[in-house]
């Protein structure tokens, strides 16, 4: 198996993303662009300014093994990020990713999963992650499976409404949640990625603290000075709620069973680890909250 170093070639899916937009930035800081190969399941052209700073591009689309093999080959690191689409699609893309990672003999995969992977947990976008952290670890490859929490910018609409009126309503409003911004999850990826020491572990990213809804709000109150109140909203009601976002069925739902996660405590873990990887301090949610005064 070849040996990773922290000059052998990255190479990152994903980068079409929030998060994988923000680790191309991290990335620049930390390593040559040259080291570095972005994959895009979209036509390659599109990423034709991050080319021109040097990084490489290449095509990797989940359902195309054939791209894939393109895409790692020579890989000292592999990171492998989360698909779109219902669970047993999602469930296929990462298990064809990761079988392409080992046909590549590729140094080090680092896998994307989430907080409290389970084929028990509530959560039914978990039950992905089981799966294919186990299927991940049954390859022999080496590992580094970084688990993100829930991204701070999940609030992000609700708190912006809230401007007008000052409450927050949310399914599950009791469950404490250690949120984690995407700014410092694409800093602890890129440490992952460009950090030797990292090999076989896994690593929980969270935020400093675990705070509930009513936490949120009472930080809320302070930076707007004005009183901000949290209520529980039933499944029931904020099932449509989600929809009229347009969003497909199977995010609706994978969203509602999060909220139900949270409020049985799956969320609650708080760990040091995102802070090591990115070599600075996490922003804690009470502060997160304070743009929206």
């Amino acid at each position: 198996m070849r040996k990773h170093s922290p000059a052998s070639l990255i190479v990152t899916t994903g980068v079409d993303g929030r998060v994988g937009r923000l680790l191309t930035q991290e990335l620049t800081q930390r390593t040559s662009p040259a080291n570095v190969r972005l994959c895009t399941p979209r036509d390659p052209a599109t990423l034709t300014n991050e080319r021109a700073r040097g990084f490489q591009i290449a095509h990797a689309d989940y359902n195309d093994p054939a791209s894939l093999d393109t895409a790692f080959a020579g890989a000292g690191t592999v990171l492998i990020t989360s698909s779109d689409g219902t669970n047993d699609v999602r469930i296929h893309q990462h298990r064809c990713a990761i079988d392409a990672a080992k046909k590549a003999n590729v140094g080090r995969v680092v896998y994307m999963s989430f907080t409290s992977p389970s084929a028990s947990s509530l959560c039914n976008l978990n039950h992905v992650h089981a799966d294919s952290e186990a299927y991940l670890l049954a390859s022999g490859l080496t590992t580094t499976i970084l688990r993100d929490n829930q991204f701070a910018e999940n609030l992000d609409l609700m708190l912006e409404r809230s401007r007008g009126t000052n409450q927050l309503v949310l399914p599950g409003a009791h469950g404490k949640v250690a949120y984690i911004t995407r700014d410092d999850a694409a800093a602890a990826i890129a440490g992952a990625l460009t950090q030797t020491g990292h090999d076989n572990k896994t690593y929980e990213l969270t935020g400093p603290e675990a705070v509930d809804l009513f936490d949120i709000a009472a930080a809320l109150s302070i930076a707007r000075g004005a009183m901000v109140t949290a209520s529980e909203a039933t499944l029931e009601a904020f099932g449509p709620v989600l929809a009229d976002f347009g969003l497909p069925p199977y995010i609706v739902e994978a969203m509602l069973s999060m909220y139900m996660a949270a409020a049985a405590g799956e969320y609650t873990l708080v760990s040091a680890d995102a802070a090591m990887l990115a070599g600075r301090p996490i922003e804690s949610m009470r502060a997160y909250v304070a743009q929206f005064a």
